[in-house]
């Protein structure tokens, strides 16, 4: 049987997706990252083409608008990856001639033509390396987690939170009855998520839109009251700002599309509990863990609970799929004591580049994937499947 109490360790057991400089994705495309000076990229720049480097310097803005460079003596164009433009624009006037450090992979320029060929640095991460330059909104600073268990506490306060920008709840983080606003939109770190209200995800230079899964790879700073009604939090904002993702976040910039397109097919790698153990009868809770990013779309009437031996399944009480840990939640609710019950795993269900599941072990079988065993523990409970 699993508690709670468990449920929680289990969570925090299972790992993170980290974009570290020698994440090893990036790894295997463009081996480690070494340290580089920038004269000796604009003097052999043949000698880096795609390889991973570690380049400190200055940062300048260039001629064009969205133009940048990093100089040292000479200077070199710098591109962000996919993820990170929101943030350059927002703090390029805040950086402007200020010591960065910067990690990517040295290119040529796709847009130069072929007898003028330019180079640059496309980075998948970027920091000022002043120690005085990190500046935070105001409020005090709260994690999300501990602001969601303030049960009302810090009502009316000013605080200031970090997190992930989920637009207006595109994956489904908080139940859609609990907006109250048109323009809510959310913030989410780890399991923790709240609302925000009264001020809309921009600023100088950059706009988040709440309808766009792109704009969902940015991490915000949000300074604001809260008001806790219901069991949800509501943070009314009075600034918000554009931050550098934290080192345990999901990724500081997507994988390349080239690592992308060799991945292979999304499979289970790990569940908890265990297979054949057993689970409660009122309360059942199971962690499904996969090799890659899915499709939180994909999994909607695709997972299923049926009793050993039978064909009939039905829905389980709850499904929540978090991209942070690529780990299901099922919740099974309430079940036939001391029976075998399984969860199905349906034909349908995709990773985020369309891949199909596969089985673990032998084919698909009736349109089923996946069929996890469990023993509902002896206990007083009514199966809505019985």
């Amino acid at each position: 049987m699993m508690s709670m109490a468990a449920v929680a360790l289990a969570l925090l057991a299972v790992p993170q997706q980290t974009a570290p400089d020698d994440d090893p994705v990036r790894v295997a495309l463009y081996g480690r990252p070494n340290e580089v000076a920038v004269a000796d990229l604009v003097a052999t720049p043949a000698a880096f083409v795609g390889r991973a480097v570690k380049v400190r310097g200055r940062f300048e803005r260039g001629r064009v608008p969205d133009a940048y460079q990093l100089c040292a003596q000479q200077c070199l164009p710098i591109t962000a990856e996919s993820g990170l433009e929101v943030l350059l624009r927002a703090r390029a006037a805040e950086w402007d001639k200020q010591p960065i450090e910067t990690t990517g992979v040295f290119v040529k320029d796709a847009s130069a033509a072929e007898a003028n060929t330019s180079f640059t640095l496309r980075f998948w991460r970027i920091r000022l390396t002043r120690s005085d330059a990190v500046e935070s909104l105001p409020g005090d600073p709260l994690t999300l987690e501990s602001l969601v268990y303030a049960g009302g506490a810090k009502d009316g306060t000013l605080v200031r939170v970090r997190g992930r920008f989920r637009g207006s709840n595109l994956p489904g983080d908080l139940p859609a009855e609990s907006r109250r606003g048109r323009d809510d939109w959310v913030i989410k770190d780890d399991y923790y998520a709240v609302w925000v209200t009264g001020r809309a995800p921009e600023g100088a230079g950059w706009k988040l839109d709440p309808r766009s899964q792109d704009d969902t790879r940015t991490w915000l700073e949000v300074s604001g009251r809260p008001e806790t009604r219901k069991g949800y939090v509501y943070l009314k904002a009075e600034a918000v700002a554009p931050l550098a993702p934290p080192a345990s976040a999901e990724a500081v910039a997507p994988p390349p599309a080239r690592a992308l397109a060799q991945s292979p097919p999304p499979v289970v790698v790990f569940v908890l509990p265990l297979e054949a153990d057993e689970v409660s009868p009122s309360e059942g809770r199971l962690l499904v863990q996969f090799n890659s990013q899915m499709d939180p779309t994909s999994f909607a009437g695709r997972v299923r609970l049926r009793y050993a031996g039978e064909t009939a399944t039905f829905d389980p009480a709850g499904v929540t799929y978090d991209p942070a840990r690529r780990t299901l939640l099922v919740v099974a609710g309430p079940l036939t004591p001391a029976r075998e019950f399984e969860v199905v795993l349906l034909d349908g269900v995709i990773d985020v580049q369309g891949q199909g599941l596969v089985p673990r072990q032998g084919p698909v079988v009736a349109g089923v994937v996946e069929a996890l065993r469990y023993r509902v523990a002896a206990g007083a409970a009514v199966s809505p499947g019985s």
